[in-house]
């Protein structure tokens, strides 16, 4: 049987768990956003998901402090080292994705800014090379 503050640790695994599920579903769309060069939705999307980075950043101190005040009262069990494993290797996922979705955004932004640079190369050129002719007779 599981004790009362062993479950309360485990809750807040589950929602952490939730936490970083909101924050991959916000970076897919942030990564799809930035493929489809909508800057100003790119924008307000990643600083949501800024506010939600900091929730898992405080969650995941909160979760911390419950383990260690835990075994410290405890020791440490099979069912605690468990359930830090767990937690450990879905955090430890979570980052992986999302620096290959930080990957992918940076790859869509810079090609844009490469596109965007000879979009105004071709123009300066064409500017230029129509500045010697005068339209007026």
């Amino acid at each position: 049987m599981i004790d009362s503050k062993l479950l309360e640790i485990y809750n807040h695994l589950q929602d952490f768990t939730i936490l970083l599920d909101r924050a991959t579903s916000y970076q897919s769309k942030i990564l799809k956003l930035a493929q489809s060069t909508s800057w100003e939705s790119v924008e307000f999307m990643t600083l949501n998901r800024d506010r939600l980075n900091n929730i898992i950043e405080n969650e995941q101190e909160k979760i911390y402090k419950s383990f260690i005040r835990y075994t410290r009262e405890k020791g440490i069990s099979t069912e605690v080292q468990n359930l830090l494993l767990a937690w450990q290797n879905d955090t430890t996922l979570w980052i992986e994705k999302s620096r290959e979705t930080d990957e992918n955004i940076l790859v869509s932004l810079k090609d844009f800014k490469s596109k965007t640079s000879k979009q105004l190369s071709k123009l300066f050129k064409s500017k230029q090379a129509h500045k010697g002719y005068s339209l007026r007779k």
